[in-house]
């Protein structure tokens, strides 16, 4: 019996790894792998104190991302431009950002992360590409960490919130901040669904691999008028 468990145990360990290693299918997803080297920028591990505020503004501590292939096909059906500015509502250690200045004509990519110790990561990484001039020419990674809720949000046209985990009220806190925007565009690609308004309407539902699911719905929202 304790073989059978410990056998289980090693399976489901395998199973996880799988699906958490980023699948290469680009140049742009090998640059990152070797950017964001797992032994020294971990995003799941994070003090004490960020668990709390994270948890008072309505977010939750627990840490998951976009894998490289998913954002592949996401920018691939939105097809953004060089006008194009991303937002990233909770961007953790900068991965897609950074995916989205390497892999797609976005020129400017915004990141705005609560936890000090996620926004560090990202700041290490950005600090490192400066350093060794690989950053993309012409393209501007801004990181800032606060509460997004805080921030300005009127340069975005496309916003992307890992919203799995948001409450109810955060939801609609921040899907009434965007409706503000007056952008003529404005795409929004939520993994929680928007509360209804009437400036938003659901125009799609993709489903994506994610570091804890193969099959996580993220749904994209235009404006209305």
């Amino acid at each position: 019996m304790k073989r059978v468990i410990i056998l289980l145990v090693l399976i489901c360990n395998a199973i996880h790894a799988k699906m958490s290693a980023p699948q290469c299918h680009d140049s742009t997803c090998a640059v990152l792998q070797k950017l964001y080297d797992p032994k020294k920028i971990n995003g799941f591990h994070i003090e004490p104190e960020e668990h709390k505020k994270i948890t008072q503004c309505g977010g939750a501590p627990t840490y998951g991302e976009i894998t490289d292939e998913a954002a592949r096909i996401l920018f691939n059906d939105l097809k953004p431009t060089e006008q194009d500015v991303l937002g990233d509502l909770g961007s953790g250690c900068g991965r897609f950002c950074l995916y989205a200045l390497y892999a797609t004509p976005i020129k400017k990519a915004i990141g705005i992360e609560l936890s000090t110790t996620r926004a560090k990561h990202a700041q290490n990484v950005k600090d490192k590409l400066i350093k060794s001039k690989e950053m993309p020419a012409g393209k501007l990674l801004v990181l800032q960490e606060k509460n997004f809720l805080e921030a300005d949000l009127s340069p975005l046209t496309i916003v992307y919130m890992a919203s799995t985990c948001f409450n109810d009220e955060l939801m609609k806190q921040i899907t009434d901040k965007l409706a503000k925007t007056k952008q003529k565009k404005l795409t929004v690609i939520s993994l929680k669904r928007l509360p209804d308004n009437p400036r938003f309407k659901l125009v799609k539902t993709h489903v994506l691999p994610m570091t804890w699911s193969q099959t996580t719905p993220a749904y994209q929202y235009e404006l209305a008028n």
